[in-house]
């Protein structure tokens, strides 16, 4: 018999050559069915607006064909009953297909579907078992529900949607609807709404996804193609072992008005495993120390004796760079040291700057000293600082470290220790002089060609046509770097918004790892805003401008002096010394350390760490002749301990040989310098010093000194208002920190003292910053006396404000007409004249005429006017003289009175204020006695404070008078 075709919602009917015999005209109908769910579209439309909706068809397939029968049709969805059709003619079955009008609202899709049909020969006639189709999923899959993924790796996973888009559009207009996934965690995966962050400063977020906005878009033409989904295993900087580091992701299509089916259609959540990779990265670090030794990442050791700016470290992809300035050694006529560090992300700038202005040159040759640590940014998210006396440490939104530790003196400051520890996304992307990160030594001392060839240090040099100007000037414009594309994506779980899909992704990463502090606070050095950029393509250049003009910090550019460019090679032993004794000095400090001992025990790296450290220690003593750098040596190996330490989850999170704490607390406890010298106790690390001790090993008293750098600072009154003061020194506690200050007066041939010194707090920075700021109540009125060409002040600094450092002078003036030298306090004239108005702010403007026409009028009226002017001078002049001429008498009458007496009854006179007239106030103070007046002007209300005379109560003979200066 021949057989009849597939029938169903989907086929026109097709008609039987020849009737069906039925065996049993009452039973139901002996035919066997198969049925199975497809899925269509199905058109409207009202108005001007056309419809597209799903449709779910149940196709038939009989072993005959039958067309006079009737069919009952069920549907379900997740086994529930959704809509029956009963005794439907075969012609009728096209319209029995599940509508998408019949589920939405109750369903979303995601969902299994199916039908059922049986046959009856007539309507009151038996029916045919019902027969079931096969569970049709309608929705988007993947094609696994698990994966794995190595950090700093990717994997894809693909998407598939298995029913095509509804859409709602204009009748005018072709279908442009799309769908939206939405990736997000699942709520119950972070029950705190964030992952928080691990030991190390990162956040502990196992996977991060590709840039597409945290979502997948599919168009409606194109709804059938495959998708795939980037999803990138996180580093987190630590070597796990005792847990899995797993993620669960949650696909959810976003509403759409043109896409109602699929609105927060959703499917079960992927697990992610992300496999550790942070293992590698044991022991692997780049150091600089004292002469400098250089370490590459992979362990090749550099001696590099050489002056001048070096790019350290440069990232192939991402914006980062670091220079270093290599000098010569404080009272060394041999060997380097490293006197300044800069580090650059995007646009942020942080520079620590101790390096004198001749690089190179003996020390006698420099008379300007830099000695500042500054953040140029406008952006405090680019890197993380901290301050942890004497050390810095900066984090990178890459999660690369950068630890700087200080060696503190009053000239002699330098970097005694430079640890740059890397993270995985710097896996086979540097170059610099820090070398290739690889895992391979023998191709670390690379050019910038790539070549291993010899000259590795010079070509490293920092040159301005190649690398734009240095990281280090005082003002210019920063070199282009290159930005990278945002490429990865956060997708929070915070967000419950179901509109507004790109604003819940978190699409600003340039690596997969992300740290915690993404914002700093200054407060430990000095901040300026760069606010001038420059975008050409994806080239981005800034021009540094200060917008804090409150703030002046003396700053001097530097440059390597050719003539000094390359140091001594050709190193003897001296003093003494040799091989063997170096060797065992340096051991006997270094394998004596509780810390370290403890250390080598259980991280094995370190045991490689110390041993270069050891020969590091020899090789600073067979160039310098002596110890000075071995405690700077140790420090920065137990500095190395604590990174590594760090990186081990077990040796921070578990109980370390029954001490009921952890091995890295156990380390820190043994890590404070000297044990806190017996004047305080260890904590975490850190010294809490008893009352009257300060500093990092508690060995500076309040009474200690400080010392200030004297090569001065200018001010350009034009340009600043001159107030605030960042002073450079040494020893500065945060404690009774106090400015003193002296007011002076430069002339064209001298300069002299104007006040008497003033007191007042001072802003703590650093050890070796803090802030002066001038009070209000001291700043003058620039002076009109055209023989003035600078004012200024003698400063000094107290930790107790009693005991004052050296001073420096500070001298403000305008640039426009004077070039002034605070070293030898004098000034010089630009031009033969330089007409200024002065203001009462200190600063001073040009004049300026608004009309350049002069009629007979206007002169006539400036004539009269001049002399109405010089009247009045003269009448004011003449009342004032009679006034002080009064008060003058009567003083010298008093003064001449307290002459006659003994010391004593000058004492208790003058303490007793029994002194005429009561305008008149006399002051003792170290044997001296100064009469000063205070008299209401009677022309605009002032009040005069000014020294009338100055007594030696001794000798009894005036030692000045009005107008004179006394220091």
């Amino acid at each position: 018999m021949e057989t009849c075709l597939s029938t169903g919602t989907f086929n026109t009917t097709v008609q039987p050559t020849e009737p069906y015999p039925l065996e049993n005209e009452t039973g139901p109908p002996n035919v066997t069915m198969t049925v199975e769910v497809t899925h269509g579209i199905k058109t409207s439309s009202m108005f001007n607006m056309i419809r597209k909706e799903i449709v779910f068809h149940c196709n038939i397939t009989t072993d005959l064909c039958i067309t006079d029968h009737v069919y009952d049709i069920q549907w379900f969805i997740n086994d529930n009953g959704i809509v029956t059709h009963r005794n439907i003619p075969y012609t009728n079955l096209t319209q029995t297909g599940l509508r998408q009008s019949e589920w939405t609202g109750t369903y979303k899709l995601g969902f299994l579907v199916k039908c059922a049909v049986r046959a009856r020969t007539d309507t009151d006639s038996t029916p045919t078992p019902y027969t079931y189709s096969d569970d049709f999923y309608a929705g988007f899959t993947t094609d696994q529900s698990e994966y794995s993924v190595p950090e700093d790796s990717s994997i894809n996973i693909t998407i598939r949607l298995s029913v095509p888009l509804d859409c709602i559009y204009l009748s005018n207009s072709i279908p442009d609807c799309s769908l939206k996934i939405r990736i997000k965690f699942p709520k119950h995966y972070d029950t705190d709404n964030n992952k928080g962050c691990t030991i190390v400063g990162t956040v502990d977020e196992p996977i991060a996804f590709g840039n597409t906005a945290c979502g997948i878009f599919i168009k409606y033409s194109d709804w059938d193609v495959p998708k795939n989904m980037t999803i990138y295993g996180s580093a987190d900087n630590i070597v796990t072992s005792s847990r899995s580091r797993t993620s669960y992701v949650r696909l959810v299509a976003e509403e759409s008005f043109t896409s109602q089916a699929w609105a927060s259609a959703t499917i079960p959540d992927i697990k992610v495993n992300a496999l550790d990779e942070d293992k590698k990265l044991l022991g692997k670090s780049c150091t600089i120390q004292t002469d400098p030794h250089i370490n590459t990442f992979d362990g090749s050791h550099v001696l590099f004796m050489q002056y001048g700016e070096f790019i350290l470290f440069k990232h192939d992809t991402l914006p980062i760079r670091i220079h270093a300035v290599f000098d010569k050694c404080w009272q060394a006529w041999r060997g380097a040291c490293t006197c300044g560090v800069a580090i650059r992300y995007i646009d942020a700038v942080f520079v620590l700057n101790f390096c004198k202005v001749r690089i190179g040159a003996p020390w006698l040759y420099s008379s300007n000293f830099n000695r500042y640590v500054e953040m140029r940014a406008c952006d405090a998210t680019h890197m993380t600082i901290e301050y942890r006396r004497p050390a810095y440490k900066v984090t990178l939104p890459s999660g690369t470290e950068i630890h700087i530790g200080l060696h503190l003196g009053a000239i002699n400051t330098h970097i005694n220790m430079f640890i740059l520890k890397p993270s995985l996304a710097d896996w086979e992307a540097t170059s610099g002089m820090c070398g290739f990160l690889d895992g391979d030594k023998n191709n670390d001392i690379r050019l910038r060609s790539g070549e291993i060839a010899p000259g590795f240090g010079v070509d490293w040099r920092h040159d301005n046509q190649m690398d734009g100007e240095s990281l280090f000037a005082s003002n210019g414009v920063l070199g282009d770097i290159l930005l990278p594309q945002l490429r990865y994506c956060r997708c929070p779980v915070t967000s419950t918004q179901e509109s507004g899909f790109a604003a819940v992704a978190n699409c600003d990463l340039t690596s997969t790892i992300t740290t915690c502090g993404s914002q700093t606070h200054y407060t430990n050095y000095f901040e300026q805003c760069s606010t001038s950029q420059e975008i050409s393509g994806n080239l981005h250049r800034v021009v540094r401008r200060s917008t804090n003009d409150d703030f002046e910090i003396p700053k001097f550019d530097i440059a390597l002096d050719e003539n000094y460019a390359i140091s001594e090679y050709n190193i003897t032993w001296i003093n003494g010394w040799n091989e063997s004794l170096a060797e065992e000095a340096c051991r006997n400090t270094m394998d004596s350390d509780p810390m370290l001992i403890r250390c080598k025990d259980a991280v094995a790296a370190m045991n490689d760490i110390a041993s270069n450290g050891i020969n590091e220690c020899v090789g600073d003593i067979k160039i310098s002749g002596h110890t000075g750098y071995m405690e700077g040596t140790l420090e920065a190996l137990r500095e190395h301990c604590l990174i590594e330490a760090i990186r081990f989850e077990n040796l921070t999170t578990q109980e370390s040989h029954g001490t009921n704490t952890t091995f890295l607390n156990e380390l820190l406890k043994l890590n404070c310098p000297n044990n806190c010298s017996g004047n305080g106790h260890c904590e975490k690390g850190v010294c809490d010093c008893q009352d009257g001790f300060y500093g990092d090993s508690c060995t500076v008293g309040i009474e200690t000194i400080p010392e200030v750098l004297s090569s001065g600072m200018i001010c350009s009154i034009e340009k600043r208002s001159c107030r605030n003061f960042v002073i450079p020194g040494s020893n500065f506690l945060d404690v009774n920190l106090t400015c003193q200050v002296r007011m002076l007066q430069v002339y064209i041939n001298r300069w002299e003292i104007i006040a008497s010194p003033v007191l007042f707090p001072a802003t703590y920075l650093n050890d070796f910053n803090c802030v002066c700021t001038i009070p209000d109540s001291y700043r003058r009125r620039r002076a009109t006396d055209n023989e003035v060409l600078s004012e200024g002040y003698l400063l000094s600094i107290s930790n107790d404000g009693i005991h004052f450092s050296n001073e420096t002078t500070i001298l403000t003036y305008d640039s426009s007409c004077y070039d002034c030298d605070p070293t030898n306090m004098n000034c010089s004239k630009l031009e033969e004249s330089c007409d200024l108005t002065t203001t009462p702010t200190g600063t001073s403007e040009p004049s300026t005429l608004t009309d350049n026409t002069f009629t007979p009028t206007a002169i006539l009226g400036c004539v009269i006017g001049i002399v109405v002017i010089l009247g009045i001078v003269i009448a004011v002049g003449i009342i004032i003289k009679l006034k002080w001429f009064h008060v003058y008498n009567t003083t010298n009458t008093k003064v001449t009175e307290l002459c006659n007496m003994s010391f004593n009854e000058k004492n208790t006179r003058v303490q007793n204020n029994i002194a005429e007239p009561s305008n008149v106030d006399y002051h003792f103070n170290e044997n001296r006695l100064t009469s000063k007046v205070t008299e209401a002007s009677p022309i605009d209300g002032q009040v005069f404070d000014d020294p009338m005379m100055v007594i030696d109560l001794e000798e009894d003979q005036p030692i000045g008078d009005k107008g004179d200066i006394v220091s």
